[in-house]
């Protein structure tokens, strides 16, 4: 066994545990490409990658003007990952799906070439923020997600709440405007929900509330 393959050997060992990480995140979520589907794409990357370069180093003579150009076979990876992720992406009549499929898999063979390039730390650094982004997705998805529900207060008081609502981020139709009665359909998140129903309370605006399902 030369030092070129032990070498190699140990890049595809840790390019398949850093595919499997990121194939297992998708599987978790029920995703697809899986386990199995990251590891090869990132194990074929990392071997790709480590023999352009010991090929290059093998064949490379000292204090030529000319040498060999081991990243025209990592342009080519990409390339071949190209073909790959533009088949999982499904057009609709009303919505694409797979992006974050394709883009999962080039990712995974960056991570590939970064580790056959002996790149261990960035290659570990980019799983790790892989591995977050659907956590940080569904914090953000929460944070942004704007809820329906209804007001319902006396007429006396229907400026008061106009000027409050004009004054916050968010939508509100009138659905009802009587002699006794005003009602309104507001879409907010629930932060700003909070905060209206506050500032109704502060000015002592009586109300009812009702939750739209």
């Amino acid at each position: 066994m030369t030092p070129y393959d032990l070498d190699l050997l140990v890049k595809i060992l840790i390019a398949a545990v850093m595919g499997a990480l990121i194939g297992y995140e998708r599987q978790r979520y029920q995703k697809p490409a899986g386990v199995r589907t990251q590891m090869l794409i990132c194990v074929g990357s990392a071997l790709l990658a480590g023999l352009s370069i010991d090929i290059a180093a093998m064949h490379a003579v000292q204090d030529a003007l000319i040498r060999p150009d081991p990243t025209r076979l990592m342009a080519q990876i990409i390339a071949g990952i190209g073909f790959i992720g533009a088949g999982v992406i499904l057009k609709g009549s009303d919505r694409i799906s797979g992006v974050t499929t394709a883009a999962t898999i080039w990712l995974t063979a960056a991570v590939g070439i970064a580790v056959g390039s002996g790149f261990y730390i960035v290659a570990a650094g980019c799983v790790g923020i892989t591995l977050l982004t659907h956590p940080i997705s569904k914090i953000k998805h929460r944070s942004t997600k704007r809820a329906a529900f209804i007001i319902k207060a006396p007429r006396e008081h229907w400026l008061k709440i106009l000027n409050v609502m004009e004054a916050m981020p968010l939508e509100y139709r009138v659905t009802k405007l009587s002699v006794t009665k005003c009602e309104l359909r507001v879409f907010a998140t629930g932060n700003i929900k909070q905060e209206l129903l506050k500032k109704l309370g502060v000015k002592r605006i009586p109300f009812e509330l009702s939750e739209m399902l």
